[in-house]
């Protein structure tokens, strides 16, 4: 009993430490996690893959992730570069908090980056908020007021705004933790390309995500729905996620569970609601037959792999048209 004790007290620690790692650098955390699971587990392993991703991942990305992305050379306009410096590590398999607390001793400014504290809309008063705070929550918002000079307009484009990125009523708000609603106004002001996950208005432990199939892959050209549910344990438990849509795929079975790892022994309290959306982004871009859960779908899949893919392809046009 006392092993036992310790043993749990020590992961407790550890946790811990690689909280406070997360949050001294969380801009680029974030990101690298993000990209992390975008990368196959074939590629895992090699820099040079993983560089790529880093590369595409950051094209598409705003504000402070766009900067972190200029800081380490992933864009065309970036000055100079200390990629090597991001894959290798990753590709050792070292944590991105990690990465990103040896990366401050090459650029000080990479874990000087922080994202904007969520805004309390229980006190806030517009009124008496200056123009450029007000353009900076609908620039957080990926959101503009065109033609907007005065400031009532700016407090009307917002307030217009309000029901779609501020879900929350006081009641629900004071009884979600603040990671919670961090990682949903995240997710509503910055969406992962080609993935929603909206919030239910009566529980905001229950997501309704869309994830459309990605491109040259047997599911492009689908949208198919799942369900996430946040357990009162998040973080330390991982969330609860299947497929509401049917899908031909070796690693999803016929109730929609999946089969990913961070689903299960390797999920970690550092990882995030996005994580593990990107993760099941990537799964339909590379399904795993060696790991299966449809058993049946995963022989055909590796007897027949012309034949599987053709089947997946015809059930994401009878199944996953929006």
């Amino acid at each position: 009993m006392r092993f036992e004790r310790t043993m749990f007290k020590f992961f407790i620690a550890i946790c811990l430490f690689v909280s406070v790692l997360a949050q001294k650098c969380e801009v680029c955390t974030k990101v690298l996690t993000d990209v992390m699971a975008k990368v196959p587990d074939s590629d895992k392993s090699k820099p040079d893959a993983i560089g790529r991703i880093v590369r595409e991942h950051c094209g598409g990305t705003k504000n402070k992730d766009h900067k972190f992305c200029f800081y380490i050379g992933a864009l065309p306009e970036s000055a100079t570069s200390i990629m090597n410096e991001v894959q290798k590590p990753l590709s050792w398999s070292m944590p991105p908090e990690k990465v990103c607390d040896k990366l401050k001793t090459k650029d000080a400014q990479i874990c000087e980056l922080k994202y904007d504290k969520p805004l309390d809309w229980k006190t806030i008063d517009l009124k008496k908020m200056r123009v450029k705070e007000l353009k900076n929550i609908l620039v957080e918002w990926g959101e503009a007021c065109k033609g907007c000079t005065e400031k009532t307009e700016f407090i009307k484009k917002i307030e217009e705004l309000k029901p779609k990125y501020v879900l929350w009523t006081e009641e629900m708000a004071s009884s979600l933790p603040r990671r919670i609603i961090k990682e949903t106004q995240r997710l509503l002001a910055d969406p992962v390309p080609g993935i929603s996950a909206n919030p239910d208005e009566s529980n905001a432990r229950y997501f309704h995500v869309m994830i459309a199939g990605p491109d040259d892959s047997p599911f492009a050209g689908g949208v198919f729905k799942l369900e996430l549910f946040l357990p009162e344990e998040y973080p330390m438990a991982a969330p609860k996620v299947r497929f509401m849509t049917k899908i031909y795929h070796p690693n999803i079975d016929k109730l929609g569970r999946i089969c990913l790892d961070i689903l299960k022994d390797k999920w970690s309290p550092a990882l995030q609601i996005r994580t593990v959306l990107l993760s099941i982004q990537a799964l339909l871009s590379a399904p795993n037959p060696e790991d299966p859960l449809a058993t049946d779908v995963a022989e055909q899949w590796k007897t027949n792999e012309a034949e599987a893919i053709r089947t997946a392809k015809q059930w994401t046009l009878a199944y996953a048209q929006a």
